[in-house]
């Protein structure tokens, strides 16, 4: 038989990725663990290779331990955010699905008390606002009549300040 009538085959073996954690009840600077395990076609979980979690457009690869990956995870700011996770695979295995999630995290209603500058006040003048909400961080969102006038910090005593501006007519009602 000659040698150069060898043919050499790559075989592969599928490969299938389960995140546990995508499901939790996500809230503001919560963390969340997120598990990755991958197990081969024929249902045995795989030890090699590593698992990246892209988390709105950040990269972070942990390698796969036990059996596991695992990443904690939190979010600072409500809103939409998107988690993607995909098997980096070794050897003979053939990547996997990936899997993807787009959370999405509600604002966190505290109570909330307003103080409002003192004095008489005039068409022209600006009025300073306050609020003092029960905690450390996060955002306050500023409305006058169903329009956004800021959105400021919250300090690290609860405190949120926005001075508005140059009120336009005698009246606008606040109510």
């Amino acid at each position: 038989m000659n040698s150069s009538n060898k043919t050499t085959f790559n075989i592969f073996i599928k490969s299938i990725l389960e995140v546990s954690g995508l499901d939790s009840d996500w809230t503001i600077n919560k963390d969340v663990n997120l598990v990755a395990k991958v197990k081969d076609q024929f249902g045995a979980y795989i030890n090699e290779g590593s698992v990246t979690f892209l988390i709105d457009g950040v990269k972070y690869t942990v390698d796969l331990n036990n059996y596991a990956a695992s990443k904690a995870v939190s979010f600072s700011q409500a809103g939409k955010h998107n988690i993607t996770v995909s098997f980096n695979p070794v050897k003979f295995y053939y990547p996997s699905n990936v899997v993807s999630k787009l959370i999405n995290i509600n604002p966190v209603k505290t109570a909330l008390s307003l103080s409002f500058g003192n004095g008489t006040l005039f068409v022209g003048d600006s009025l300073s606002v306050r609020a003092n909400v029960n905690a450390s961080q996060g955002k306050v969102m500023f409305y006058l009549n169903d329009v956004l006038k800021g959105t400021v910090n919250v300090d690290s005593k609860g405190m949120a300040s926005i001075v508005l501006n140059g009120f336009s007519s005698l009246y606008e009602d606040c109510s």
